[in-house]
């Protein structure tokens, strides 16, 4: 499958606008129609970094979407003044993901689910050696079906361009993220030797604000005060 996140920076004071004019304008075309897999909107807890992001079959997937009309109607509410800076486009490739009670299958990631407004979301950022990258993926391969309490989907993608990869888990709340770290947890450590990867990892925090899935009449929007 084949990922493709907008990063948008938005002002503080536009921070409410932005989501509003998503849920208004992620309709089913989308997913319905297109055949997006999935369709997110994260809100940072640190910063102005919003993660829009979309998950497709393939790329051709994604192209004929975003040669279509529907892509301007589903932007229409997207307006200059609200941002800090231009949105920059990225795109992945999502080499496993995996849920309670299923093993990631490296090469054949499982259909997506609906995993809940208002979960929240660790991002571990790291660049294996090109040399190491089969050792990495057949390590997480290896670490098996998640376990830990609250914890909803984990999943991992590699950049198309570059050798950054994304090792993204979702939790119930923040307080079983911060448990299962103080355990130890398999799926928020990088496995392996640390001669396989350049450099240090780094860490960012969202909050799943959107969520849109096939089959579903509406996206979904986190009603709670932003926050944790």
């Amino acid at each position: 499958m084949y990922a493709v996140t907008n990063h948008l920076f938005p002002k503080p004071e536009f921070f409410d606008r932005l989501v509003s004019g998503f849920a208004a304008d992620r309709g089913p075309a989308i997913t319905e129609k297109w055949n997006a897999r999935r369709f997110e909107l994260r809100r940072p807890l640190v910063g102005n970094e919003f993660l829009s992001t979309s998950v497709w079959e393939s790329a051709a997937a994604f192209d004929a979407w975003r040669s279509s009309p529907d892509i301007q109607l589903s932007h229409r509410n997207v307006d200059s003044e609200v941002y800090t800076r231009r949105a920059q486009l990225s795109f992945h490739t999502v080499l496993l993901n995996a849920e309670p009670g299923r093993s990631p299958v490296a090469g054949q990631p499982a259909p997506y689910h609906r995993i809940g407004v208002g979960a929240f979301e660790a991002l571990v950022f790291f660049s294996p050696k090109p040399e190491h990258a089969s050792d990495v993926l057949r390590a997480l391969e290896a670490e098996g079906a998640p376990t830990a309490p609250g914890l909803l989907w984990w999943e991992v993608w590699q950049d198309v361009k570059g050798n950054r990869w994304w090792n993204i888990t979702y939790w119930r709340d923040r307080a079983a993220y911060e448990a299962a770290r103080a355990a130890g947890v398999p799926q928020l450590s990088l496995p392996g030797d640390p001669s396989w990867y350049e450099g240090a990892p780094e860490e960012a925090f969202y909050l799943l604000e959107l969520e849109r899935l096939p089959g579903f009449s509406r996206v979904e929007r986190r009603e709670v005060p932003a926050g944790v």
